[in-house]
C-alpha cells in the first residue's frame, strides 16, 4: 500500500468513464486487472491502482524502486497513448518531494 518510504507515482486518465472499460483495454495488451464499480487494480503489480470519481480518474502506485515504477509507469503509458487515452503520471523518489519522472499523453 502507498508508503511515504518508498517511490510513488501520481497521475490521472481522462476519457474512460468506467473501470471494465480500462480493465478491458489494458486486457487488450496483455495487462491483467480487476475492476469493480469504483476502480481497478493492476493484477501483476503490488499496488497499482486506478480510482473513477465522475471523470477524474486518479492512480497512484507504489514500488520498491524508482526504475520498477518508471518501468511500470512507463509500460501503462504505452498502451494508454496507443490507443489514445488523454493521462499524466508524476513518478515521485522515496521522499515525497522531487519529481523523477513523467509520462503523460494530452
Amino acid at each position: 500500500c502507498m508508503n511515504e518510504d518508498y517511490p510513488v507515482l501520481l497521475g490521472n486518465i481522462f476519457g474512460v468513464k468506467h473501470p471494465i472499460d480500462l480493465e478491458r483495454l489494458l486486457s487488450k495488451h496483455g495487462v491483467h486487472s480487476e475492476s469493480n464499480q469504483y476502480s481497478l487494480r493492476i493484477s501483476e503489480y503490488d499496488y497499482f491502482k486506478v480510482e473513477f470519481d465522475h471523470g477524474i480518474n486518479q492512480i497512484f502506485s507504489d514500488a520498491d524502486t524508482i526504475e520498477e515504477l518508471i518501468n511500470r509507469a512507463r509500460r501503462i503509458s504505452e498502451i494508454l497513448t496507443l490507443e489514445q487515452i488523454q493521462h499524466g503520471f508524476e513518478i515521485y523518489d522515496d521522499s515525497g518531494d522531487i519529481l523523477v519522472a513523467e509520462f503523460r499523453y494530452e
